[in-house]
This record gives C-alpha cells, structure tokens and sequence, in this order.
C-alpha cells in the first residue's frame, strides 16, 4: 500500500489530519474511562487513572523532549539515525525508571498490570513519536497526523468491542497496547521510510543530544510531576474510586487547555516575528488579547461547571455520587485555567527565547506542590487534592507572571539576555 509514491501534502490536509489527531487523542483517556467506568465500576477506573497518573510522569523520560528539536533541525545537525538510536536510549532508560518506580510504591495485583501496560503504551508511543518527527521535518504532518488518528480510533474501538464482549480490563488493555505497537511496524514505520531509514551509527552524539535537551525534558517531567502529584497521594491515602473521582471532575480543565491551544497557536509566528523587530507593542498587545481570550473561555467555564457540570458528569460516567463534590469541580476548573494562562507563558518564554527560566519556574511549582500534596490530600481528601493542584497551577503562573515583567522591562533597557 505505502511502496506507491504518495500524494503531496495539502495545507488543508496538514490542518485537518493534524487538529483530528489533537482532538482524537484528548478524546481517548474520557472514552476509555467511561467505558470502564460503566463496565467494571469506579475502582477498576480508578486503577486505570492511577496507571495513566503513573505512564504521565515515565513518558517525559521516554520522550526526553527531543520532537521539537529534531523537527527544527533543518540544518540536520543530527542525522535521523541518531534520533532514532537516541530514542531507542531514552525508551531503555523510561523501562528501568517503570522498574524502579513500582518497586518504590509496592503495586501489585491488577494495579501492577495495569501501570506495567500503560507504561508500555507510552514507551510505544515515544517509539512512534521519532518517526512522526521524521514525517514533520519532511512537511508532512499530513501523514502522521493521519496515521496517528487512525491508530487512536481503531485502537479505542478495539478496547471499547473487548472490554464489552469479556468484561476483562486487562485482557482488553493488554491487546490496546499490543496493537499500537502493531500499528507502527506495519503502517507509520512504512510510510517514514520514504523519506529516511534509520541505520547503525556510533554512540558520540549522545553527550551533545542529551546535553541540548536536558533543559526541556526536566521542566517537562517537573510539571508532568505537578499535573500527577495529587494522584499519587489519593492511591496512598484513598481509596480507587476516589481516584476515578478525581480523573473525572480534573476532565473539564484539560478541556479549557485544549481550546485554549487551539486559540494561541495560530498567534506564534506573528509574535515572533513582532519581537525579533523589536515591536513590542504588538507584541504585548497580542500577549494580553490572548490573556482575555483564556479569561473568557475560563469564565464560561466555570459558569457552565456550576450550572450543568456535576449532573452531566454524574449522568455520563453513571456516577451519582459526583454530586457531592461540586466544590471540587469549580477549584478544579480554576486551576485549569491558571494552567492553561501557564501553557500560554510557557509559548511566551519561547518566543523570547527564555526556556530555561520555564525550568527554574516549574521547580518552584513542583517543591510547593510537593510540601503541600500529601497532608493536603490525607486531611481534606479530594478537596486537598483540588486545592493542592490549583494552588500548584496559581505559584506556576504567578513566578512565570514575575519573570515575564522583569524580561520586558530589561528588554525597554535595552539588555541582551
């Protein structure tokens, strides 16, 4: 199928595959929880949210956040090849933190199974994510946007026509993740192949790679750890239906970030552009019109989570109880909103080529988070839990706020940093 010369790339096909893939996969983890959810009950979900909890913060070392740095390497100061091996490194490196992570916290039973095979999930994916740069470097986000929506779609009806028919958790995500790994030898491997195969190649690059990417990768796990922290301390102090709770009412938050992306990305390159030739009136007007549009699009949402929020959420998953945690939803969604402002700083930093400060910022966030989680969460429960993930998001923003000020006044000095 894929030995026939392909199609060029359209920029509607680009869009197009590329928001489907988006959406598809924020979709996944709320269908996959509903159906588990209606089928096997709230503690079986809630195993399931603590294992995604647990594949979240192994993914950032699987990742190692090269993606965006190998599809902006159009000088080709790495060859493909050594993307590849780097990524073969760092997915050895992600199995041996699982090993350590899980003898750490004693899981065991179908806990154990179901971290084990959600970490899998995330070492194939960061395996696929190498190729789907290759794909992005080559202008065709086309092609592995589509085979990534592809695989999310059919692999989650898989899972749903399983877990439906045997009503067996594991044996339903043991195929979820045997198929994914399936899908990319059989179609994204192929279909990379016609620009670039990876070959042998020594291991000398590794220190400069690394090195590169080593700022990126720590604040990416540092607020993979912030977003996560709350769920590690309810599978310690709770019970797993709490954390099935939780996972459901922290659902609308990411619906905030996600629309929010969608608003701001198309703003990038015009900032960029405005910064570079020192418009900074622009700039920061373009700053600020973003500010109103998160403001707008939070607002909207809280008043729709007070209004509807828990009887639809109640009435989706079949979960009744969610309606004495109403309190929970709202401080939630307000904590989705301070990160939603923090993912749109964190395009800010970029632009103005400050990435390293996103590390000092997010280990700020995380030390607070870290005093904060465990009696937060052990004194109030999901309350703690809420409140400790909002106020963890409010710190992150409020030190990116304080950074921000301090780079635009040096700038109006005239400083080069």
């Amino acid at each position: 199928m894929y030995r026939k010369a392909l199609k060029p790339a359209t920029k509607s096909g680009i869009f197009f595959w590329n928001m489907a893939g988006s959406i598809c996969n924020a979709a996944n983890t709320v269908l996959m929880t509903l159906i588990i959810t209606r089928i096997c009950g709230a503690e079986t979900a809630g195993i399931y949210s603590l294992a995604l909890a647990v594949g979240q913060i192994v993914s950032p070392v699987a990742y190692f956040e090269v993606r965006n740095f190998q599809v902006s390497d159009i000088r080709h100061e790495f060859s493909f090849s050594e993307y590849h091996l780097f990524r073969l490194i760092t997915i050895i490196a992600a199995s041996i933190f699982t090993v350590i992570w899980i003898l750490l916290n004693g899981y065991s039973g179908e806990k154990l199974s179901a971290v084990v095979l959600c970490c899998i999930f995330q070492m194939i994916e960061a395996y696929e994510n190498v190729f789907q740069g290759l794909l992005q470097l080559n202008n065709r986000l086309d092609l592995s946007g589509k085979s990534f929506t592809l695989r999310v779609v059919f692999d989650t009806i898989l899972f749903w026509g399983l877990l439906i028919l045997t009503e067996n958790f594991f044996l339903s995500l043991l195929v979820y993740t045997i198929f994914a790994g399936i899908w990319i030898f059989v179609i994204t491997v192929p279909i990379s192949n016609h620009f670039e195969k990876a070959h042998r190649t020594s291991l000398s690059f590794v220190p400069q790679l690394a090195t590169a990417c080593l700022p990126l990768f720590l604040t990416t796990f540092l607020m993979s750890y912030i977003i996560s922290a709350p769920k590690y301390a309810i599978d310690e102090f709770l019970s797993p239906d709490m954390q099935t709770y939780f996972s459901i009412l922290f659902m609308p938050a990411s619906v905030v970030n996600l629309f929010t992306f969608v608003i701001y990305r198309l703003y990038i390159t015009k900032m960029a552009e405005d910064w570079v030739n020192g418009n900074r009136k622009d700039f920061m007007r373009q700053v600020l019109f973003l500010l109103l549009w998160i403001a707008l699009i939070g607002i909207a949402a809280l008043l729709v989570g007070w209004w509807i929020g828990i009887p639809f959420l109640s009435w989706f998953y079949g979960l009744p109880q969610l309606s004495a945690y109403r309190s929970e939803l709202m401080i939630v969604l307000l904590g989705g909103i301070f990160a939603a402002t923090a993912g749109w700083f964190n395009v800010v930093f970029t632009i103005i080529r400050h990435q390293k400060t996103l590390l000092i910022v997010n280990a700020v966030s995380a030390v607070c988070c870290f005093l904060i989680v465990r009696p937060m969460v052990r004194d109030f429960a999901l309350l703690g839990a809420s409140l400790c993930y909002m106020v963890s998001m409010a710190v992150l923003t409020l030190v990116q706020i304080i950074f921000i000020l301090y780079f635009l006044k040096q700038s109006k000095k005239g400083t080069e940093f």
